[in-house]
């Protein structure tokens, strides 16, 4: 491959890339709260802090799962890491209906917020770095 060619993905791999993210969002969430309970268990962090633990382990868990899709698409990786940020919180909200029945818990809201901004936070630390597909320098008329 040469230097200027660019890397054809095609919308399958995009798609792919998105729900692959998603589940990884959801399974770095759920180590995370899986640490966050053995701390609380332990008495390193207080007994009320679940909702504080819950809103860490969902932006860590949308910043893991963000990354995936993020270092996939050759452009526009806000898109993909919100698109991952989106599936991990639609699983959440499934999961918790499940669980918990129709009523709704304002930490769902919290967990969907969560993992949205995480993933914003990584696709836009990705949209940042520069490939070396911009220009460089302007070009001055003589």
């Amino acid at each position: 491959m040469g230097r200027g060619e660019r890397v054809q993905v095609s919308a399958w791999q995009k798609t792919a890339a998105i729900l692959l993210g998603g589940l990884l969002a959801l399974g770095a969430a759920l180590l995370v709260l899986l640490v966050g309970a053995a701390a609380m268990a332990q008495g390193i962090v207080r007994q009320g802090a679940g909702a504080q633990v819950t809103a860490a382990a969902c932006l860590a868990g949308g910043m893991v799962g963000g990354a995936l899709p993020a270092m996939r698409w050759p452009a526009r990786k806000l898109p993909a890491a919100l698109g991952a940020g989106g599936v991990c919180s639609v699983l959440i909200l499934l999961v918790g209906l499940m669980w918990g029945g129709l009523e709704f818990h304002a930490l769902w809201a919290l967990q969907a917020v969560c993992c949205v901004c995480g993933a914003a936070l990584v696709g836009l630390l990705f949209a940042r770095q520069r490939t070396g597909g911009g220009r460089s320098a302007r070009r001055t008329r003589r």
